[in-house]
């Protein structure tokens, strides 16, 4: 066995914790400002910003670095949801709920879109 190779993949398995811990953490913080903020009003969420950052998270990652960046958005979901006083099963239906629409929205992007979107070509745009 190569000592190069276990040096490569050490820092990258560290990366790809720490990007999914800080998506993790980010999906949190989002999550806690979209349903606080409206809360305070006598309003539920308008638009959901963490399921932005995810979607655009994952179509910017090579799709099997996704399992690990999805465990970790999911878990700063569910981590909210309770932390705002949701229960136990409405925080865990709504990250399944989320994970399905972000993991499907990546899948028909880069299905439809290819690889790399870009914004300026018409295709790319839907049109």
């Amino acid at each position: 066995m190569d000592d190069r190779s276990d040096s490569r993949s050490g820092p990258s398995r560290l990366g790809a914790l720490a990007a999914a811990l800080g998506l993790g953490l980010a999906v949190f913080a989002l999550a806690y400002v979209c349903i606080e903020l409206p809360r305070r009003f006598g309003h539920n969420a308008p638009i959901w910003l963490a399921n932005a950052l995810v979607l655009t998270v994952l179509l910017r990652t090579e799709t099997r670095r996704w399992p690990l960046l999805v465990a970790g958005a999911a878990a700063g979901t569910f981590l909210a949801s309770l932390y705002l006083k949701s229960r136990l099963g409405l925080a865990a239906g709504l990250m399944v709920a989320n994970v399905a629409e972000y993991l499907f929205c990546a899948w028909a992007l880069r299905r439809t879109v290819g690889r790399e979107i870009v914004i300026g070509r018409p295709r790319d745009l839907g049109l």
